[in-house]
């Protein structure tokens, strides 16, 4: 099952402990993902998927609005997806590997 996150430019998410950060929205159908271990920009469009992490697939999701990126996330149940506020609230306890 996906997670759907609507957030405007400059919020952010994370991936288990990995920051995500919404770099630039260009359109409902299109935005710019920052991935902050590396610093790369990753560009979402309409009807394309990314493989953003291992196991973690990033697409734009349907009825977006002009100025909120609309982020759908399929990931395994054992990886934590939240919200930048929620993480910053109440981080994941870390695993032994990570």
């Amino acid at each position: 099952m996906a997670l759907v996150f609507q957030l405007n430019q400059g919020e952010d998410f994370y991936v288990d402990h990995e920051q995500v950060i919404v770099q630039a929205i260009i359109s409902p159908r299109e935005f710019i993902l920052h991935r902050v271990r590396d610093g790369k920009n990753l560009t979402f469009r309409e009807g394309r998927v990314v493989e953003m992490f291992d196991n973690v697939h990033v697409s734009v999701g349907a009825r977006g609005q002009s100025d909120s990126a609309r982020i759908v996330i399929e990931a395994p149940r054992s990886i934590s997806l939240l919200r930048g506020e929620n993480y910053r609230a109440n981080p994941p306890s870390r695993s032994a590997n990570g």
